[in-house]
């Protein structure tokens, strides 16, 4: 899903006056989030550091469909955040997370962890 259209539809769920820049940037912070949590630490070889959101018009989501709509419940709990909305926060939080570790699961399953140290200690007895 291409970042516009996750503000999109973000904004037609709950109507803010959030400017796009603001909301470019939470989405930027999601990024980062996945990236240091998942690509760092499943990938082989050397890692480009995350490069944020140059083009929201042409933009996609680091995470594909159908879990790419954990963006638009972050979005959704920072705007409930920031009005301080607590009750819709708890809710879209809980949706964003539910999602998340949906997504957790379906990357573990799919990427082997890198290895950390290549020396292991045998027959020390």
């Amino acid at each position: 899903m291409k970042i516009i259209e996750v503000l999109e539809k973000s904004d037609a769920l709950y109507p803010n006056s959030y400017k796009n820049s603001e909301k470019i940037a939470w989405c930027d912070e999601l990024g980062a989030i996945l990236r240091q949590e998942y690509a760092r630490s499943y990938s082989e070889g050397k890692q480009e550091e995350y490069a944020g959101i140059k083009d929201p018009m042409e933009g996609e989501t680091l995470v594909p469909a159908p879990y790419d709509v954990m963006y638009i419940d972050f979005l959704l709990a920072k705007y409930c955040y920031y009005q301080r909305d607590y009750d819709a926060y708890n809710q879209h939080i809980i949706s964003f997370n539910s999602k998340l570790e949906d997504f957790a699961k379906w990357f573990i399953e799919r990427n082997m962890p890198i290895r950390q140290s290549e020396n292991k200690i045998t027959n020390w007895w």
